[in-house]
């Protein structure tokens, strides 16, 4: 990727998401956490050049841990 293809992959999101609508924090964890508990297996994915793994995992979830969606500066 050239850096003029970055740059303008990096306009295309920040665009984005000034026009994007906007969910209120609580509310989002709510929906994340309902929907957590509403699952038991999620795909754990990666990928490099042409090559993507991507993996089935089967968990178990307890509580939400609050450190997970907190912004970290």
């Amino acid at each position: 990727m050239t850096k003029q293809e970055y740059q303008e992959a990096v306009s295309f999101w920040t665009d984005k998401e000034k026009n994007s609508r906007k969910m209120e924090v609580t509310m989002l964890k709510k929906e994340i956490e309902k929907y957590i508990l509403s699952e038991n297996t999620c795909a754990l994915a990666t990928g490099c050049g042409d090559y993507v793994r991507c993996t089935p995992i089967e968990y178990t979830y307890h509580e939400m841990l609050s450190g997970c969606f907190q912004k970290v500066e």
